[in-house]
């Protein structure tokens, strides 16, 4: 068990004679400062000795300078200052605008959120925050694209209970600021995790450019692919790279059918390759091409469109970790051929020794209660192969297949479990991606009650997980 107050009092890393030969009496006395108001040290400290041991000396000061001047601008109660703080971190370890800007862009930078933390805006998660700063970036590089005050809104904010944009979700701040017409918005979500190239398109794209002419020559884009990219109907995934890409794969698959979108983000939110190898994705597109065609010819077939997920795994697992890799094709096969053989296949992979003996490291998140007057209701991590199996054969689906993704740290599976008179019987199995819960699924794959989707609704939130 952790002892918090061994955990808050130990030494810090600035403390050390490490930190003290890389950093003079200034800056020791800014990180200081700084520490002493930030909710999670440990962060902290992990990002700043990365900077330090990675960066050049130039770049360590102008991060001091910038902790610095949100020190002084803070206020003993500042709402978003820890958060803005660990954000700033982040885009200094990620090379992000922020390590590339001029003396007046870093000025334009600094004065806008020294003005967001002096009317006290709260800021909800981590994330938010880095969403702020890199609309920020964008500010200070082209402030002849902000076409609506934030000042206003932080004004208004902090003195009225009206609408105002800082009331809403902070990745729709892009559109706020800067966006005059009507433009092609696939990138805007996905902004803190763009890399330098996509980050400069979507600069082009907001400055009226064309999209088509200002894609990577690589990607070729064509105008009907043009077009399905503007309808903004692709989601991807729970991914941190090569976000540009997976949208022109994504759009490539979804050509042939334009107005599939529901199937084709199926696909790609259960596809392991599509997630973990866009590479291997990528060189075997025309096999997904298949998959996704597949489904859609046969789509009254499954009843509902959740059924899809799992024959998709089986796709996958025959085309990649059959005994011949990439052999597996649906050309010649029926729906009635493939769903008998998925039936064998949960069975026999669903049985595999090697998964049971697999012990995997679990989310930071407690066992969770409800209760009401019936039952009392517990979601709990599945942390072991063993107990993957047991939920398995208890409800009837094929949650052990995903023995390997779960060791690999690519999936966490949480059960839901009713408990009445000291008995407890699992009956909802929760998968769950990064921070989205990508499915719920009952016995024999049977979808949830309203009543249970409130109760997972009730937990994501407490563990800031969100339901695709």
């Amino acid at each position: 068990m952790i002892n918090f107050e061994d955990f808050y009092n130990r030494p810090l890393w600035y403390q050390s004679e490490e930190a003290r030969a890389l950093f003079n009496d200034a800056q020791l006395q800014i990180i200081k400062e700084t520490i002493d108001y930030i909710d999670n040290q440990l962060d902290f400290e992990n990002d700043l000795s990365h900077i330090v041991f990675w960066s050049d000396y130039t770049l360590v000061n102008r991060l001091m300078h910038w902790l610095s001047l949100l020190n002084n601008a803070k206020g003993i109660d500042s709402l978003g200052y820890s958060p803005l703080v660990l954000a700033t971190l982040w885009a200094f370890k990620n090379h992000k605008p922020i390590t590339k800007q001029t003396q007046h862009q870093c000025d334009i930078s600094i004065s806008l959120i020294q003005e967001f933390l002096s009317f006290n805006i709260p800021i909800g998660d981590l994330d938010d925050a880095k969403l702020l700063l890199m609309n920020v970036f964008i500010w200070s590089e082209r402030p002849d694209f902000v076409v609506s005050s934030l000042r206003k809104q932080m004004f208004t904010y902090s003195r009225t209970d009206t609408d105002n944009v800082f009331n809403k979700s902070y990745k729709g701040l892009i559109n706020y600021l800067f966006v005059k017409t009507p433009l092609p918005n696939f990138l805007f979500p996905y902004l803190i995790d763009c890399s330098d190239a996509e980050y400069q398109l979507i600069i082009n794209i907001l400055d009226g450019k064309s999209l088509r002419k200002n894609m990577p020559s690589d990607f070729n884009l064509s105008k009907s692919e043009n077009a399905i990219l503007q309808a903004d109907n692709i989601n991807l995934p729970q991914v941190k790279d090569h976000i540009l890409e997976r949208f022109v794969l994504a759009t490539r698959i979804l050509k042939e059918f334009p107005d599939k979108h529901e199937i084709l983000n199926i696909v790609i939110f259960r596809s392991r390759i599509f997630i973990d190898q866009i590479e291997s994705f990528r060189n075997d597109l025309v096999f997904w091409k298949s998959v996704f065609r597949f489904l859609v010819i046969n789509a009254e077939e499954f009843g509902y469109l959740n059924t899809m997920s799992h024959y998709i795994d089986y796709f996958e697992w025959q085309r990649y970790f059959s005994e011949e890799p990439l052999k597996y094709t649906l050309k010649g096969r029926t729906f009635k051929s493939v769903n008998r053989i998925v039936g064998h296949y949960h069975y026999r992979y669903g049985h595999m020794t090697t998964y049971i003996k697999y012990k995997w490291k679990p989310l930071p998140i407690e066992k969770w209660f409800s209760m009401d007057e019936t039952f009392t209701y517990a979601i709990e991590e599945i942390t072991d192969g063993k107990r993957l199996l047991d939920e398995s054969k208890a409800l009837g689906h094929c949650v052990f297949t995903y023995g390997e993704s779960c060791n690999n740290g690519f999936v966490h599976i949480f059960s839901l479990s009713k408990i009445r008179k000291a008995i407890k019987k699992s009956f909802i199995t929760i998968e769950v991606r990064g921070n989205l819960i990508t499915q719920i699924a009952g016995k024999n794959n049977q979808a949830p009650s309203q009543y249970v989707i409130d109760l997972i609704e009730e937990w994501g939130a407490v563990n800031s997980l969100s339901i695709r």
